[in-house]
């Protein structure tokens, strides 16, 4: 795999005509199951956003490095400082050429999560040998802000379509926004986690 460039303004350059995350659709999971699935929970403050554009044998593939300071490692161990890689884009390569993916002149939409330098946030991860990342994409992200009432976490699927479940059907729908308490969500987890061990 070979760096093309970290350069904020050449991902820019590749992604500008990329269509909103509302083509992507994922089917919506409820918290115990991004518990039960994500190998890590973190609590952390975002530090380092930057751009990077590697060339592989199928083509260009776009992705954001985002590092984060952890004020708390909720599920596992790790160092105070880490980065997770996200892919936000990526063009296919046919006939020696790099050609876009789905309509000329795009390259495909992700689901990838948004994340702002300085944000506070609560990040279910998955990781691999190599890298870290966000577990089920915009999903197992969440934004942390204070309240009068308290720690109040955040998450906006309203960008993306999610499949939910009505009455044992699927059903397509825009994604919404979810906010509740930081200590309902950890509550959740350790709930989870604790019927996890006892399995």
């Amino acid at each position: 795999m070979q760096t093309l460039s970290s350069s904020p303004r050449l991902e820019l350059g590749l992604l500008t005509r990329v269509p909103t995350a509302a083509g992507a659709t994922f089917v919506e999971l409820p918290l115990w199951k991004l518990a039960a699935g994500a190998d890590e929970l973190v609590l952390a403050r975002v530090i380092e956003l930057e751009a990077h554009v590697f060339e592989t044998e199928e083509g260009l593939v776009a992705t954001t490095l985002i590092g984060l300071a952890v004020e708390r490692w909720i599920e596992g161990s790790g160092p105070a400082h880490l980065h997770l890689w996200e892919e936000v884009g990526r063009r296919s390569r046919e006939h020696g050429e790099t050609r876009p993916s789905e309509t000329e002149g795009e390259v495909v939409s992700s689901s990838a999560p948004k994340y702002q330098l300085g944000e506070r946030v609560l990040a279910f991860l998955e990781r691999d040998q190599e890298h870290r990342r966000t577990y089920k994409r915009a999903q197992g992200k969440f934004s942390v802000h204070t309240s009068p009432l308290g720690l109040k976490v955040a998450r906006d699927l309203s960008e993306f379509l999610v499949v939910g479940f009505e009455r044992g059907s699927a059903v397509l729908r825009p994604g919404g926004k979810m906010v509740q308490s930081l200590e309902d969500v950890l509550a959740v987890v350790e709930r989870t986690r604790g019927w996890m061990a006892d399995a």
